[in-house]
Order: structure tokens, then C-alpha cells, then sequence
């Protein structure tokens, strides 16, 4: 009899495999795609957003590989962060684009508002993994160093006062999702699936918390209304981490053993 030994730790230098190159063909291609159609300053923010994921992507699929991640993100071949960077992004530009088109001002600046938000809940997630990666990459610093530089200053002088106060507001409410997320379900999720759903909940949560207190001036106490949204909110959350917490024992739960199947029987 034999005994499987486990595969071997990619080592710093290991090629990427043919699937992940393949994924990221398909996002480059629709990043460029976009570029093309909107060829604004925006659109080229999105280009250098996914230039620095690709390839800060390359750093969390080696982290999670050798089991250096000090977080406690599910192992997987592929973390993910490439597509799941990108979506946000993209989907701002998309809708920025489409309302300047239809002459509607107010959701081309609410465009533009979702895609800054994923820009910088991206770039936290690739400052996040290049923090915990020894030896540090020098040229994925650089790299990241320039293209977080450039959607900043963009972004400085094209959102107003309260934009940006609101991308920061979903930048704290992902960060504290992200621990509560971690401690309470290690190893569950990859860090693209955890930037894609943890961003899309932050950012649901801080618009109901925003429309809350601001559409309703002349119509009662905000507190109120501000309780219902948290109270709403919670139980969505709920919901979603009963599922995972389900699906997670069904997953991990192990067989029975013949004593406890006999045992049963009789």
C-alpha cells in the first residue's frame, strides 16, 4: 500500500497555471472592451485597477497555497481577486455611462460614486495581501504604489466632499464585515468571494443607512428610521449567515461510523 503524499508548495517563482491566465484574458478583455466605450479618466483608472489586481492576484493564490495567510481565507488553487476587484468598477462605469447618455444627472454621479467605491475596497484587499506576504515584492509595490496613486488623485479631484466621505463609510463597514466574517467563518470563503459579497453588502447597508436619514427630514425622528434599517439589515445578515453556517455543517459534518449506524438500528 502507498501513501499519498500531499502536492508541494508552488514556490516563488511557479508558473501560473492555464486557468488563471484564461480568467484573466476574459476580464482584460472586457475591461478593454469598456475602455473603449467610455475612454474617459475613469476608464483608465478601471485599466490600472486590474493590472495591479492581476498581479496582486498572483500573490494571494501563493499565500493561500504554501498556507501563509495569516487570515483565515479558504485554501484554494485561485483566490479570485482579479474578476471580483473588477466588478464594482466596472458595473459604476457602465451605469455612469448609460445615465450620461439618458440625460440623468443624478445617477451618472451615483455611477461614479459605486465605481470609486470599488476601486478602493479593491485596493485595500491588494494592500491587505502584499502587508502579509515576507519577503515583501518590491516590483507588486511599485506597481500597486503607482496605479493606487493615480486613482486617488482622480478621484480626489473629481468626487465631491460628501462622495468621498460616503466611499469611506463602505470602506469601514467592509473592513468590520471582514473580521466579523473571519472569525466567525474561517476558511469559508477566498479572498475574490469575500471582496465581491462583503463590497456588495457595505454598500447596500450604507445606501439604506444614508436614504434613511435623508429622505425622511420632514416626516418624523431619523432615529427611528435608522433603527428599522439596522434592524432590516441584521436580519438580512441573518439570513445569509444561517445559510453559510447550514451549508458549512452539511459540508464538514463526517459519516457516521458502523458502531453508531448499528446502534441507531437497534
Amino acid at each position: 500500500m502507498t501513501r499519498e503524499c500531499p502536492s508541494p508548495a508552488p514556490g516563488p517563482g511557479a508558473p501560473l497555471s492555464g486557468s488563471v491566465l484564461a480568467e484573466a484574458a476574459v476580464v482584460f478583455a472586457v475591461v478593454l472592451s469598456i475602455h473603449a466605450t467610455v475612454w474617459d479618466r475613469y476608464s483608465w483608472c478601471a485599466v490600472a485597477l486590474a493590472v495591479q489586481a492581476f498581479y496582486v492576484q498572483y500573490k494571494w493564490d501563493r499565500l493561500l497555497q504554501q498556507g501563509s495567510a495569516v487570515f483565515q481565507f479558504r485554501m484554494s488553487a485561485n483566490s479570485g481577486l482579479l474578476p471580483a476587484s473588477m466588478v464594482m468598477p466596472l458595473l459604476g462605469l457602465v451605469m455612469k455611462e448609460r445615465c450620461q447618455t439618458a440625460g440623468n444627472p443624478f445617477f451618472e454621479r451615483f455611477g461614479i460614486v459605486v465605481a470609486a467605491t470599488g476601486m478602493a475596497v479593491a485596493l485595500f484587499s491588494s494592500v491587505l495581501a502584499l502587508g502579509i506576504t515576507r519577503p515583501v515584492p518590491t516590483n507588486t509595490c511599485v506597481i500597486l504604489g503607482l496605479a493606487g496613486g493615480v486613482i486617488i488623485y482622480i478621484m480626489k479631484h473629481s468626487l465631491s466632499v460628501g462622495e468621498v466621505i460616503e466611499v469611506l463609510e463602505v470602506l469601514l463597514i467592509f473592513v468590520y464585515l471582514n473580521m466579523i466574517l473571519l472569525y466567525l467563518l474561517p476558511r469559508c470563503f477566498t479572498p475574490g468571494e469575500a471582496l465581491l459579497v462583503l463590497g456588495g453588502i457595505s454598500f447596500v447597508l450604507n445606501q439604506l443607512i444614508k436614504r434613511s436619514l435623508t429622505l425622511v427630514e420632514s416626516q418624523g425622528d431619523p432615529v427611528d428610521f435608522f433603527l428599522l434599517v439596522v434592524v432590516v439589515g441584521m436580519v438580512l445578515m441573518g439570513i445569509f449567515f444561517s445559510t453559510l453556517f447550514v451549508f458549512m455543517d452539511s459540508g464538514t459534518r463526517p459519516p457516521p461510523s458502523p458502531e453508531s449506524i448499528s446502534t441507531s438500528l437497534w
